[in-house]
């Protein structure tokens, strides 16, 4: 059985670095919901095509822009914005 998304070294630490950082700016805990969701984003970012640091980064920050994309009430964690609840 052939192993799918596998990663080598140097792109988990792209995401690591990527993962840290966000979460750093949003004050997001490890080991919370919010963790896992901003986990969840940044590598849907990168499977989306933003696979080197500095992509990566402008993905996020285009990303954090986005009317579709929010912190939550409490300043932290990745929500779509109710706008666009549909």
């Amino acid at each position: 059985m052939p192993f799918h998304d596998i990663m080598n070294p140097q792109q988990l630490a792209i995401l690591t670095a990527a993962l840290d950082d966000f979460c750093r700016i949003g004050n997001i805990q490890k080991g919370t919901t919010e963790h896992d969701l901003a986990s969840f984003f940044i590598l849907s970012l990168y499977r989306q095509g933003a696979t080197t640091d500095k992509a990566l980064a402008a993905a996020v920050e285009n990303a954090m822009r986005s009317p579709e994309i929010s912190f939550g009430a409490s300043g932290s964690g990745v929500q779509p914005s109710p706008q666009h609840d549909r």
